[in-house]
């Protein structure tokens, strides 16, 4: 009898909660959604999480194509997530 080769099947459902798990990325996609998107506001909206979390976490939305950051030339430099 012929082996049938195993198939990796992958759920787009599972794909998107492995992107969007880890602490507090649903929130930062809400408050981006909201119009809250410079990093000084997040911060001042999430004063429980540090600023690195929430740095981290931006980061990796980013990597995930999820968010793109767009950069101003402006003193202090003004960053905006979108």
């Amino acid at each position: 009898m012929e082996e049938i080769p195993e198939i990796e099947l992958v759920c787009p459902s599972d794909v998107f909660l492995n992107i969007i798990k880890g602490k507090c990325k649903t929130t930062l996609i809400v408050l981006i959604k909201k119009g809250r998107n410079r990093f000084g506001e997040m911060r001042r909206t999430l004063p429980t999480i540090s600023e690195r979390m929430i740095s981290r976490q931006l980061d990796e939305l980013e990597n995930d194509g999820i968010i793109t950051r767009k950069s101003f030339t402006e003193l202090p430099p003004a960053w905006n997530i979108i």
